[in-house]
């Protein structure tokens, strides 16, 4: 008898140890949540266990059909994420090493702030619910330029997303937001879009882009984004968007790129050179229009590598980048391109150098060593080419590159190992 007493006394214990958030009454659940929450406020530092406590039980009092459509209970929820949020904004300002511990907590206060109004039955549960809504979105934004530092554009995107509603959310009930003005609010868009596009979310980043381009937002990128998506969903406006986005940027080195490129995968080559020339008989100083037909003759010496046009060719990509070097001579494009195209080359000859490498007769010997100091003279031309670009963009990736290899080359080793240090900064 003793025996069974005892073990009774243990399963009373396992029981009442076990009871859990689940099985309080959730009215109490509730009122206990918002204690432990005035208990982490009242000394956040030492009592962030009571928060993550508060999380666990509002979670289980707004699954309850009692409580699921409680504009109360769920202020709560957010104020308790906003909370847990907040202490990792908090955190991370301090010291940029902490890890976050609920990067996501934000989305959900800005969830759970937007059911409080949907059940607010009281003017003063709107208010509160808004008041949630506008506190919600800076920690969002927060947390959405790390993930976007980072590179982890689908994370961002999800962060940034919410900012936008709640912006729409406040000012359709006449209050303000953290975004002041139309410049906020497009310069939030585009955030939201770019994350979408470099997170490979296209069907969602398109009418972000969509509503940029409408609004005629100044930044190139938006037609360069909208190119990207018209190309991957193939519905045939892709030439028109770069067409429109040229016609606003002339300028802008990455839709030239994409409308060469464009061009070329359609082989409309002869379309292109001649829509480039009646742009300059029109415009004679555009120096842009100089820089892209030397970059289409360029590509189109690449392919025709060998063939009777390539000399035609590379002559033509040389003259036009030339001009466009002598109207210009403070721009980036030309020097670089001109410096590319003597790089090109090299990097051509070097192929023939390695095909002859392992022919070790007097005759094929000579004819390494001709070609060798033929492709060294190409590497040599394209170098100062390549300094001037740099001295007008000092941070261009490709440059830096070009001018390691070629510093390697001439076997300039402390010159080379100062690009690879700066490459290597510029990465990180």
């Amino acid at each position: 008898m003793k025996f069974k007493l005892i073990f009774s006394l243990f399963s009373l214990l396992i029981f009442v140890g076990g009871v859990s958030a689940q099985d309080l009454d959730p009215a109490k659940a509730l009122k206990k949540a918002g204690k432990l929450l005035g208990n982490y406020n009242l000394a956040p530092t030492d009592n962030y266990d009571k928060l993550v406590e508060a999380k666990g039980l509002i979670q289980s009092v707004v699954a309850t059909d009692a409580f699921s459509k409680n504009s109360k209970a769920w202020l709560m929820y957010g104020t308790i994420f906003n909370e847990l949020i907040g202490d990792d904004v908090k955190k991370k300002v301090l010291d940029e090493a902490y890890e976050l511990k609920n990067p996501f907590a934000g989305i959900e206060a800005f969830n759970a702030a937007k059911s409080a109004l949907q059940f607010a039955e009281k003017k003063f549960e709107s208010k509160d619910a808004l008041n949630l809504v506008k506190e919600s979105l800076s920690n969002l934004n927060y947390i959405g330029d790390h993930f976007l530092n980072l590179k982890e554009y689908g994370s961002a995107f999800k962060l940034f997303q919410p900012v936008l509603a709640g912006h729409k959310l406040l000012k359709e009930n006449g209050l303000e937001s953290v975004l002041k003005n139309d410049d906020d609010y497009n310069n939030q868009l585009y955030l939201v879009a770019v994350s979408g596009l470099y997170g490979e979310m296209l069907t969602e980043a398109k009418p972000y882009f969509n509503e940029l381009r409408a609004a005629n937002y100044d930044n190139p990128a938006v037609y360069e984004g909208l190119y990207k998506i018209a190309v991957a969903e193939n519905d045939g406006t892709a030439p028109d968007i770069l067409a429109e986005g040229r016609e606003k940027f002339p300028d802008d080195t990455s839709l030239l790129f994409n409308e060469i490129n464009h061009y070329l995968k359609e082989g409309k080559m002869n379309e292109l050179i001649g829509k480039l020339e009646t742009a300059i008989e029109k415009e004679p100083n555009n120096v842009s229009l100089y820089t892209t037909l030397g970059n289409v003759y360029d590509n189109l010496y690449q392919k025709a590598n060998g063939t009777p046009d390539a000399a035609a060719h590379y002559a033509n990509a040389e003259k036009y980048y030339s001009k466009s070097m002598e109207l210009a001579p403070d721009k980036f494009e030309a020097f670089y391109s001109m410096g590319a195209l003597y790089y090109n080359k090299a990097a051509l000859l070097s192929n023939a150098v390695n095909a002859l490498s392992d022919d070790y007769s007097k005759e094929g010997t000579a004819k390494y060593e001709a070609k060798k100091i033929e492709m060294d003279a190409m590497f040599a031309k394209a170098l100062p080419f390549f300094e001037q670009a740099e001295s007008r963009n000092a941070n261009d990736m490709n440059t830096l590159i070009a001018l390691k290899e070629i510093y390697a080359r001439q076997n300039k080793l402390d010159k080379a190992s100062e690009y690879k240090e700066r490459i290597e900064a510029l990465s990180n």
